[in-house]
């Protein structure tokens, strides 16, 4: 559950391939079998952030799904 819908949601914190395995289809099939699971699990949606500079994670998500125009701040709060 989260503050922004009813019903259930998820969250894409991190998504890492490993830079020999990068270029090869790895990250699509992370994230079609997350949007699988998320499907068989009932969630509205699957939400996450990218980097503007990520270039090649951009062109993935972008095939996906259109950007909402959200930004992420963050603030550290400690040293």
């Amino acid at each position: 559950p989260n503050c922004w819908t009813t019903g259930d949601d998820a969250s894409l914190e991190s998504l890492f391939v490993a830079p020999e395995a990068r270029g090869q289809g790895v990250g699509r099939l992370l994230v079609d079998d997350l949007l699988r699971l998320g499907r068989l699990r009932g969630w509205r949606s699957v939400t996450w952030h990218v980097a503007a500079a990520n270039a090649p994670a951009r062109a993935l998500y972008d095939r996906l799904a259109s950007p909402d125009g959200f930004l992420r701040y963050r603030v550290p709060l400690s040293p």
